[in-house]
């Protein structure tokens, strides 16, 4: 997969597109039904498969909130690296792309710059300056301007429409089975190891400290089994999010994971966590001899659940 920065270069298109359009925080089963789409049509018609990324979160540059996200732009490269996506344009979030006309955009920006023949989207696709730009503009454009449409219906299940907001939701009450069911693959945030309290040491179960660069979703505070990958190795984990309400009062939030069967130092290393199952709430004990009882329990219900995945 090749990527291509449209702030870098004013004629940047390598041929023809099949481009899937959206926001993409997640590149959820909906989302990926879009790129399959893209991919299919750009085998079909031997021409170039891709996606439009903004480097940063539209509805953040709108409304000048911070937004928490599922994926960093690190992510979402990596994933459609995986897919075996063509080329990934991208284009920076600022004023003068906020504010462009919506024939603008699809005009100049789409079909002249980036070549763009055939797009695909979602029915609630929305472009151009004030979100202007709908799905029945599109339509209406194709045989005047000479491109196509394939307009997708959402993907459901049983809780309906699959979306970011309903993962992000879902990730946040710590229901990360779910996510990992709308996500098609397990919710991953990446971090590096940072200095902690080396409690967990003490305690007999040493920790790696997650400290995160990127925004992301944070699951509900509890004890997570998680998988990481460690030079090319898998490892099973036990992760704590929540503030060590046991010894602290009021304190920050904090990603711990005790790695299984791993030896080694992390310090400075970055550590990726896929959650897998959440296995409980976040407790105060009374001592530390009460806590690691608790996680002598933790580590049994974990590695019970490991074998019942069949791994």
């Amino acid at each position: 997969m090749k990527i291509i920065d449209c702030d870098q270069a004013d004629s940047f298109s390598p041929g023809d597109q099949s481009m899937a359009l959206g926001n993409f925080d997640g590149i959820h089963r909906g989302h990926q039904a879009l790129i399959h789409r893209a991919m299919d049509f750009a085998r079909q018609e031997k021409i170039h498969s891709s996606v439009l990324l903004f480097k940063q979160h539209t509805l953040e540059e709108i409304t000048h909130n911070p937004v928490r996200h599922l994926t960093s732009l690190e992510d979402k490269l990596e994933i459609l690296d995986q897919m075996g996506l063509d080329f990934v344009f991208l284009k920076t979030f600022d004023h003068d792309f906020m504010t462009m006309d919506k024939e603008d955009f699809l005009e100049n920006f789409l079909l002249d710059r980036l070549r763009v023949k055939h797009l695909v989207c979602g029915k609630d696709y929305s472009y151009g300056r004030l979100a202007q730009g709908r799905v029945s503009d599109l339509l209406e454009g194709q045989e005047r301007l000479g491109y196509e449409v394939s307009l997708l219906p959402y993907v459901e299940d049983g809780g309906g429409r699959i979306s970011s907001s309903r993962i992000r939701e879902a990730v946040a009450h710590g229901q990360v089975e779910e996510a990992q069911a709308m996500l098609g693959r397990p919710y991953r945030m990446t971090g590096r190891v940072v200095s902690g309290a080396q409690r967990g040491r003490r305690l007999g179960f040493p920790t790696a400290n997650i400290g995160l660069d990127f925004p992301y979703i944070l699951p509900a505070d509890g004890v997570y089994l998680t998988r990481s990958m460690i030079q090319g190795k898998s490892y099973y984990g036990m992760t704590n999010i929540g503030s060590n309400p046991t010894f602290v009062q009021n304190g920050p939030v904090k990603i711990e994971c005790h790695l299984f069967d791993f030896q080694g130092d992390l310090y400075g290393a970055d550590l990726d966590l896929s959650f897998l199952f959440f296995e409980r709430e976040d407790l105060v004990f009374r001592n530390a001899e009460e806590l690691i009882d608790q996680i002598k329990k933790d580590e049994g219900i974990l590695r019970l659940k490991i074998k019942e995945m069949g791994e």
